[in-house]
């Protein structure tokens, strides 16, 4: 048990690394493309709504969210449950990052999802805590009563406001900051799909894209939210983990596919053209030749610049206390 947990963590670090070294990838390549982060929210909307009950093909969501249209045979509270998802994603969208010493989440941020993500859900109460007991949750997870649930929320958003605490995995961080609103279960509908929409809160103010569930996922990552009585979060860290990772270096190969080719001679002045030449010879940097003419583009000659200034200064090797994600 002991000795797979261990393991567990160390896959979690590795995805870490995995994770700073795509967004480091993503930041020279100049930012996030914006078509491609729209599609990544697509398709979280579709994979949470249907976690929900509304199961929407990613054709039908994006026709649905963009163009106002209805495709396909599904009960109207699947449709309407889609589109107020997709309104509850745009305000978030829209917060403001984190600057300064502004709170990483705010309880009226919460209450606000919840009102757009349930504004025209039959009984769904939209923006008002829960009032009523609600049972176990597969698992054997039992949720406060509804006279602890605004005190409860307050205390979450003290401790997690505040944003990761140094030394500490980011991912494992998020995963507790989920776990914990599931097991408050704020609100008597809907508290599924705005834990997921907190969590995408979260990330876009720690400069992260939204987490899409795939579909196979969806069965371990509910049994990893409703566990009860485990105090280790790695397993749900870990599922996490994956889908952010997949989402970045989507953004990223996106984000070089728009990148200009232009011919390598044009891009560098002497004395340095030559050395870009050899290293283009060895593999270094990237290339691509087209009727004789060697072509790369700006983005690749940073990575190259890059890769050199880090290979002329020793690695420091960070604590085992310290992720590479840690603040």
């Amino acid at each position: 048990m002991y000795s797979g947990r261990v393991d567990a963590r160390r896959t979690l670090a590795k995805f870490e690394e995995a994770v700073a070294l795509e967004r480091s990838r993503l930041g020279v390549l100049g930012g996030v493309p914006r078509r491609e982060l729209d599609r990544l929210y697509l398709e979280e909307i579709a994979a949470s709504t249907a976690l929900a009950g509304a199961h929407l093909s990613l054709s039908e969501v994006e026709a649905l969210v963009q163009r106002g249209v209805v495709i396909g045979q599904h009960p109207l509270e699947a449709c309407i449950a889609v589109s107020d998802y997709a309104d509850a994603v745009r305000f978030l969208r829209e917060a403001t990052l984190h600057a300064g010493r502004r709170p990483y989440l705010r309880v009226g941020e919460i209450v606000g999802l919840h009102a757009r993500a349930l504004r025209r859900a039959e009984a769904g109460e939209p923006g008002t805590w829960r009032t009523l007991n609600v049972g176990p949750f597969p698992g054997g997870m039992m949720p406060p009563g509804p006279a602890l649930v605004p005190s409860q929320m307050l205390a979450l958003v003290d401790r997690f406001g505040v944003g990761p605490p140094p030394g500490r995995s980011t991912l494992l961080w998020v995963a507790e900051a989920h776990r914990r609103f599931t097991r408050i279960h704020p609100f008597l509908r809907g508290s599924g799909r705005t834990g997921r929409l907190v969590v995408n809160l979260l990330l876009h103010r720690l400069d992260l894209p939204p987490l899409a569930l795939r579909s196979r996922a969806a069965r371990r990552y509910l049994a990893a939210l409703n566990e009860a009585g485990s105090p280790d979060l790695t397993a749900l860290a870990l599922i996490l983990a994956r889908a952010l990772l997949a989402g970045l270096t989507r953004l990223a190969s996106a984000a070089e596919k728009n990148a200009e080719l232009r011919a390598l001679a044009s891009l560098a002045e002497d004395p340095e053209r030559a050395a870009l030449y050899k290293a283009a010879q060895r593999g270094r940097l990237r290339t691509v030749r087209r009727n004789g003419v060697l072509l790369t583009t700006a983005v690749w000659i940073a990575e190259y610049r890059a890769s050199r200034r880090a290979r002329q200064v020793p690695a420091l090797r960070p604590s085992r206390s310290e992720g590479p994600l840690a603040s």
